[in-house]
C-alpha cells in the first residue's frame, strides 16, 4: 500500500517508491518467495540506475541480496557481475555486508570453476582475519 501511495504522490521513480519496493523485495525474500524477491530486487536496481543521487550503499545492499538469490538459482555469472559492482562500495565500511559480499563472490568463483580466485577472495574476507 505504501508503494502505491508513494508512486502516486512522488512518481514511480521516486526515492520513496524505490525504498518501498526494496522493502517489498526483502519481505518476499524472508517469506520464501525467492523468485518474487529476485524480480523486485531487479526492479529496484533498474530504478536506482535511473535516479540521480541514489544512495550507493543501499544500491550495493540490493545488489548483494540479488546476487545471493542468483547464486541459489545457479545464475553464477549474473551474481558475480553484481558482486563486482557492490564490493568496492561496501569495502569502505568493511562491515558485515562487505564480508557477506566477499564470501558470496568466493562462492561464485568456486561454482564457476575458478578455485584460485575463490581462495583469493576468501583471503580478502574480514571473516578470514577473525578466524585466524
Amino acid at each position: 500500500r505504501a508503494l502505491q501511495i508513494h508512486r502516486k504522490i512522488g512518481g514511480a521513480d521516486s526515492h520513496e517508491a524505490t525504498q518501498d519496493l526494496y522493502h517489498l523485495a526483502a519481505s518476499l525474500e524472508e517469506s520464501g518467495d525467492l523468485d518474487g524477491a529476485a524480480s523486485e530486487y531487479e526492479r529496484v536496481l533498474a530504478l536506482r540506475a535511473r535516479q540521480v543521487g541514489a544512495d550507493r550503499d543501499q544500491t550495493a545492499d540490493a545488489q548483494v541480496r540479488l546476487a545471493i538469490l542468483y547464486l541459489q538459482g545457479g545464475r553464477t555469472s549474473q551474481a558475480r557481475e553484481l558482486l563486482m559492482q557492490a564490493i568496492p562500495v561496501l569495502e569502505r565500511q568493511a562491515g558485515g555486508q562487505y564480508a557477506l559480499a566477499v564470501e558470496a563472490l568466493a562462492r561464485a568463483e568456486e561454482e564457476a570453476g575458478r578455485p584460485e580466485e575463490a581462495k583469493r577472495w576468501r583471503e580478502k574476507s574480514p571473516l578470514a582475519t577473525t578466524q585466524s
